[in-house]
């Protein structure tokens, strides 16, 4: 998907400090991983109320 290489990664890493600074870093991610979280879990209702649909046998 994206052709990203180690000198890339380091380079997006070293914008990111600069921008947000070294200590709001970890809260980021801590936000990062509560979306991701609650984005998988709305995905995952989703996925079980379709099958829940499917199950009834309407189309």
């Amino acid at each position: 998907m994206f052709n990203l290489g180690i000198w890339e990664l380091v380079l997006i890493l070293i914008v990111v400090v600069l921008i947000f600074g070294a200590t709001r870093i970890p809260q980021l991610g801590d936000s990062f991983g509560k979306i991701v979280g609650k984005l998988r879990a709305a995905n995952r209702d989703d996925e079980e109320k379709k099958g829940k649909k499917d199950d009834e046998g309407r189309p």
